[in-house]
């Protein structure tokens, strides 16, 4: 009885250290001085009742693309430029070590338990064949179609 008590108390201990790593855990740090993006629609050009929130970066527009099919680490996050304005300094934008040519953003809830990673991609890429990261799943938006 000692024993299957000494076990159960181990195990729950196991389990509240992986899940105070998951909640301490952050992939982004804000620069000192962020980038405050707005969001804003926009149409799709040949649907427009097709609608998608975006956001601007060196001149480019970018919209929602895909999400994360398996797990990105920090190394494959290159920058972290600022956020989303939504009330909070939470939604984190960056760029990847994967993308010279910035085509993705990657945005990343921080301080959240749920939320994964969206990439957003460059709407001046659209009809192109552009280098798609492997950890990138393209959710099919009639946008990139």
């Amino acid at each position: 009885m000692k024993i299957k008590k000494i076990t159960t108390i181990f195990l729950a201990e196991i389990i509240m250290l992986v899940f105070a790593g998951c909640f301490n855990s952050t992939l982004t740090v804000l620069p000192s001085n962020p980038i405050v993006f707005t969001q804003y629609s926009v149409s799709n050009p040949k649907d427009v009742n097709d609608g998608y929130m975006a956001i601007d970066y060196n001149g480019r527009t970018y919209i929602p693309f895909g999400t994360l099919s398996g797990r990105i680490t920090k190394t494959e996050i290159n920058n972290c430029l600022g956020y989303i304005d939504d009330g909070t300094d939470n939604v984190h934008v960056c760029t990847l070590t994967a993308d010279p040519n910035e085509d993705f953003l990657v945005i990343i809830c921080e301080n959240t338990v749920m939320d994964q990673p969206t990439f957003w991609r460059a709407t001046d890429t659209a009809g192109q064949q552009i280098s798609i990261p492997g950890y990138i799943d393209d959710l099919g938006y009639d946008y990139w179609k």
